[in-house]
C-alpha cells in the first residue's frame, strides 16, 4: 500500500496493523463487506507502484507478480508493459497526468492600458482625429479668408492647433477660448459627445481586463521546456510516468527522458517532489491532478498546471495475472451504487488548474489536442467537446 491522499489513505492501528481509507480504500471495504472476508495489507516495496528497470520489475507490481502479495489497492494506470504480468480490474478513477510549475508571479503588462480597444479602432480614432483637425482648420480658413468674417473675438486655428484642440476633446479637455462660429461650435460639440461615448467604452474594458488576473506561463508543453532550456524536469522514480518517456517513439519525449529523467535524482514520493517544485527554482513535475489537488493547500507556493501538456488516464486496482478473484470484484464493483455515484462524478480533466495554499482555483480552457503516452492499452475513443461544443479533441482511453 501507497500513502496518496485521497487515493488512499493509510493508517497504523495499535496493534500494527495497517488500515486503508481513501476512494481506494472505501472500494475495498465494500468488497470485503459484500463478499465476507479480511484482508491483511502490506506496505508497498520501494515505497513504489513499481516500474520495469534493469530487466526486473520493483514496487507493488513485482510484489504481485512474484505472488507475495493478491491484488495492489490504488490509483495503477494502465500500461501495455503492466499487462504483460499483471492483471487490471474495471477502471475506477478518470484522472490526468499534468505538467506543473510554480506560478509565476502576476505581472503588469502595460500594453494592457491598450487593449481594451483593438489595433484598427486605435488607428481609426487617430485618423478621425486627423480628419476633423483638418476640417475645422478648413472651416477656419474659408471663414476668414472667403467669407472675410474674422473679429478679434474669433479663435484663428491654424492646422497645429487644430490638432491640438481636437485632441485635446478626445482628452475630455476644454478650450482657452471659446469658438464664436456655429459651424465650429457644432464641430467641436460633435466631437466631444464622440470622445465621451469612447470614453465610457474605454474605462469599461479598461477595468474588466484589469481586474482579470492573467499568468504568463514560460511554455505551454513539453516542448517549449525544451526551447526554454533553463527548467528542470522530474516525475517520481519507479512509476509508470517513468517508462512513458522511456518507452515512448516520440522524439521529444525520448528528448526529455535522456535530458532530465535518465540517471536523475528523481524523487521517491509525490509529496516529496511537491515539496521540490517550491524549493527549487525551474522546476517541472509530471504528477496526478487529483493527489497534486489534494495536497496543495499544505505547500509553500502557489502551483499551476502547463495547459497543452494533460495526459488523461484511467487508473485501476491490480490484481496476480490470470486471478480467480478477478471476475468476482469486477462484477462487485458494477452493483455498488456508492461507487457508480463517485464514478458517474469524476469528469474529464480539460481544465487549466492554478493551485494555491490557501484555495485551489480552476481556470476553464478550451480543449487541445493531446500528447498520449506510448504503450497504454487502447480499446476505445473518447471525445472531448470544446466550450463552444465543437469537437477539438479526440483521445484514446484505456479499459
Amino acid at each position: 500500500m501507497l500513502q496518496r491522499p485521497p487515493i488512499t489513505n493509510l493508517k497504523t492501528s495499535e496493534n500494527g496493523s495497517i488500515e486503508v481509507g481513501g476512494f481506494f480504500g472505501e472500494v475495498w471495504s465494500l468488497l470485503e463487506k459484500n463478499l465476507n472476508f479480511t484482508t491483511t495489507f502490506y506496505p508497498a516495496r520501494d515505497n513504489a507502484h513499481g516500474t520495469y528497470e534493469n530487466n526486473s520489475w520493483n514496487g507493488i507490481i513485482e510484489m504481485i507478480r512474484s505472488h507475495e502479495v493478491e491484488v495492489g489497492v490504488g490509483d495503477f494506470a494502465m500500461t501495455a508493459r503492466r499487462l504483460s504480468v499483471i492483471s487490471f480490474t474495471h477502471p475506477l478513477l478518470w484522472t490526468s497526468f499534468n505538467v506543473f510549475i510554480r506560478a509565476p508571479p502576476d505581472e503588469l503588462i502595460w500594453t494592457s492600458f491598450l487593449t481594451p480597444f483593438s489595433t484598427g479602432l486605435w488607428f481609426i480614432i487617430g485618423a478621425v482625429i486627423l480628419i476633423v483637425a483638418s476640417y475645422l482648420s478648413a472651416l477656419n480658413f474659408i471663414k476668414n479668408t472667403i467669407f472675410a468674417q474674422q473679429t478679434e473675438q474669433d479663435i484663428n486655428y491654424s492646422y497645429l492647433d487644430a490638432i491640438f484642440g481636437i485632441f485635446g476633446a478626445f482628452c475630455q479637455q476644454g478650450q482657452k477660448l471659446t469658438p464664436r462660429s456655429e459651424s465650429s461650435r457644432v464641430l467641436f460639440l460633435s466631437t466631444h459627445l464622440t470622445a465621451v461615448t469612447l470614453y465610457a467604452a474605454y474605462s469599461a474594458s479598461l477595468i474588466s481586463s484589469l481586474t482579470k488576473e492573467v499568468t504568463v506561463l514560460p511554455f505551454q508543453d513539453l516542448q517549449g521546456l525544451l526551447q526554454d532550456g533553463t527548467y528542470k524536469f522530474a516525475v517520481v522514480k519507479k512509476t509508470a510516468h517513468y517508462n512513458y518517456f522511456e518507452e515512448s517513439n516520440e522524439p521529444f519525449m525520448k528528448e526529455v527522458y535522456i535530458k532530465y529523467i535518465q540517471n536523475q535524482d528523481l524523487p521517491s514520493t509525490q509529496r516529496g517532489a511537491l515539496k521540490r517544485l517550491c524549493s527549487v527554482k525551474k522546476y517541472a513535475l509530471l504528477a496526478s491532478l487529483h493527489t497534486t489537488e489534494s495536497q496543495a493547500n499544505q505547500l509553500s507556493c502557489p502551483i499551476i498546471s502547463i495547459p497543452k501538456q494533460v495526459y488523461p488516464a484511467f487508473t485501476a486496482m491490480t490484481i496476480r495475472k490470470n486471478s480467480s478473484y478477478l471476475g468476482i470484484i469486477d462484477f462487485l464493483r458494477e452493483q455498488f451504487p456508492q461507487t457508480s455515484a463517485l464514478w458517474g462524478g469524476l469528469q474529464p480533466p480539460h481544465k487549466h488548474y492554478l493551485f494555491c495554499k490557501k484555495s485551489c482555483l480552476s481556470r476553464n480552457t478550451r480543449s487541445h489536442p493531446l500528447q498520449w503516452p506510448n504503450g497504454l492499452w487502447r480499446h476505445s475513443v473518447l471525445e472531448w467537446p470544446a466550450e463552444d461544443g465543437d469537437i477539438r479533441a479526440r483521445i484514446p482511453v484505456s479499459y
